[in-house]
């Protein structure tokens, strides 16, 4: 559930309240005097400027034994051959599950 900033006029205390989207216009009072408060719009965040680099940071990666940058390695695993798990697609998976045990009876058996 969201955070919504809330500010008493009667004696300018600032607090949050969490609740959910459903309820976000129900009335609240300020916790301090008990007087009706209104919902104020949240300040405006900085952006952590460095933050925005992270992208392009370099990281450890032990499956590829360095540290490179998410480009760098998937560029790497590609050169050594290694695929990326999770974005295959459904019918390429049991395509490939397919073959293998295909593969399998006909080791175990001598085809």
């Amino acid at each position: 559930m969201p955070f919504y900033p809330y500010e008493c006029h009667n004696c300018s205390h600032s607090y949050e309240v969490v609740k959910s989207v459903a309820e976000i216009n129900t009335e609240e009072k300020c916790p301090k005097c008990n007087h009706v408060t209104k919902r104020t719009i949240a300040k405006q965040q900085s952006i952590d400027k460095n933050a925005a680099s992270d992208w392009n940071r370099k990281e450890f990666n032990p499956g590829l034994g360095g540290a490179f940058t998410p480009r760098e390695a998937r560029k790497e695993a590609k050169r050594r051959g290694l695929i990326e798990v999770g974005n295959e697609k459904p019918e390429k998976i049991e395509k490939h599950y397919k073959q293998q045990r295909e593969q399998d009876v006909q080791r175990r058996y001598n085809f």
